[in-house]
């Protein structure tokens, strides 16, 4: 591995590839047989790529708004309980 930049508290599984110009962001989870490839940034746990983990959170977020809205649309809000 050349030029690979694993950030602070990382956990790394076994039979991991991680190629050459790697970027692991800090407290990422990489599991047993996972391909981490160069120069795609890589957060969370599972690792995942960053564009995606940022967007699993926003919508982590809203996810109250969401199941209240869902509730609303089902007739089960809360004025029709």
């Amino acid at each position: 591995m050349r030029q690979v930049v694993i950030a602070g508290q990382v956990g790394i599984a076994d039979h991991v590839r991680i190629e050459d110009g790697a970027i692991i962001g800090a407290q990422a989870g990489i599991p047993t047989g996972k391909r981490i490839v160069a120069g795609e940034p890589v957060r969370g746990t599972p690792a995942r790529p960053i564009r995606k983990y940022l967007e699993q959170l926003a919508w982590l977020g809203r996810l109250s708004e969401v199941g209240e809205e869902l509730m609303r649309l089902a007739g089960r809000g809360r004025a029709s309980r």
